[in-house]
Order: C-alpha cells, then structure tokens, then sequence
C-alpha cells in the first residue's frame, strides 16, 4: 500500500479487497493511517465466494464484523447478503454477462432433433447437487445429461457408471457460448447456498429455459413459469 502510494503520485480514490487477509490486515492499515495527512481511501469489500463455517465461524469473525463499520461490503446476490446481517453496510450488486457475446442464439425450434439434451454448468463438488440431478435425468426417457466442468466427482462412480451421462470436462470459453445453443435445458441444482450462478444469466441470454434450486442467488430475481427478457 505505502509503495503505492509513493510510487504513484495520485490520490487512490477506492480500494477494492477481495481475501479475508486483506479485509482483516489491510484495512486497518489504511485507516488508522488515514488518519495522518496521507491521501484517504474509500474502502470496499467484495464478497463473491460462498459465505459458510469459514466465516461464521471464524474466531476473527468479531474483526470482521468491527471493520465493516468503515467499509462497504458487496455481495453478488440478495441472497448472499442475509448470510452477513451481523455486519455493517452491507448491500447487493448482483453479476452481470457481456450480451454481446450471446447476440447470435439459436432459436430452439432449430435445435437438433432427437434426444432432449439437459445440461449444467458446475463444478463437480457435492454441494453442487449433481447426484440429485443425475438420479432424476435416469427416469426420463430419450434425453441425455450433459456436464461441464470437472472436480472432485468427476471420477466417481456415480458420473462415469451413470446411464445417459456425458462428462465432458473443460471446454474453452468460446466452445461454451457455442455449447448453449446445442441444449435444451440448463439445470443448476446447487444443495447450498451458490452465491449467484452466471451459467444461469448466460443461458438465459441464449433463450435456453433454466432449472434452478431456491439456494442459487439468482433464484431470488426470476419468476416461476415467466420468461425473463434480458
């Protein structure tokens, strides 16, 4: 901070944070010496990430929760803020997508006929919910489940030996914008609180109809049965 500020000869008008390290060391660095005639900065604390035990039930928890008094707290979802109503000035920005990227969709009336095809977009962790996911694809019919992305599951058993499961592990941005007009149906069936879920927002702006759980952040800006124009 203090090589910043000597190097750079400018006031710094916002400082963003992102770790808890940062939060808990930094900002009381930049405060109390803002206290001295140095150029002050507007604190503000981004909270993207899921908000679970290793916050709540932090000893520095009690830290936390005093420096907040001198910060804004961002959260990417209304949802995300109701885990932090202990602490101060906290408010919802909620993600954005670049719609430009989504300016050629392909309607679904287009879409290749034969086996309807669900897919999500999620990293393979329990919390995701995939297993609930896989066992309700199995009693459907001529459809085909497709996943993105691999993690700790992605070998097991329950994804390889599935019926009707097609992993198909990392794929490049550009190959995932193309992969949208290919499905029918996107499903994020997250079993915790997922703070937002862009994957969503992005099939959306493909005119694709999405699936998702009451703990997906975005849950709370969507409307059951209604298409939401973007």
């Amino acid at each position: 901070y203090f090589q910043i500020l000597k190097t750079n000869n400018y006031e710094l008008k916002t400082i963003y944070m992102m770790s808890l390290g940062e939060k808990l060391l930094l900002t009381p660095i930049i405060k109390l010496y803002s206290l001295f005639p140095i150029p002050y900065s507007r604190i503000v604390w981004i909270e993207h990430a899921r908000i679970g035990k290793w916050l709540t039930s932090n000893p520095w928890k009690i830290v936390y929760k005093f420096w907040s008094r001198f910060v804004k707290i961002i959260c990417v979802s209304k949802q995300s803020t109701k885990y932090l109503s202990w602490a101060h000035n906290v408010i919802d920005i909620p993600n954005g997508i670049n719609l430009k990227e989504f300016n050629s969709p392909q309607p679904l009336s287009s879409k290749k006929k034969g086996r309807f095809k669900i897919a999500t977009i999620a990293r393979l962790s329990e919390d995701k919910g995939i297993d609930y996911l896989i066992k309700a694809v199995s009693n459907i019919k001529n459809c085909e489940l497709l996943i993105i992305v691999e993690g700790p599951l992605s070998n097991s058993p329950m994804i390889r030996g599935a019926r009707g499961v097609v992993c198909l592990g990392k794929i490049s941005r550009s190959e995932i914008i193309e992969f949208y007009k290919k499905i029918n149906l996107l499903v994020l069936p997250s079993s915790e609180h997922d703070p937002f879920g862009l994957v969503v927002a992005e099939a959306m702006a493909s005119k694709v109809p999405t699936v998702v759980t009451d703990v997906c952040g975005i849950s709370d800006y969507l409307k059951d049965f209604e298409d939401t124009r973007i």
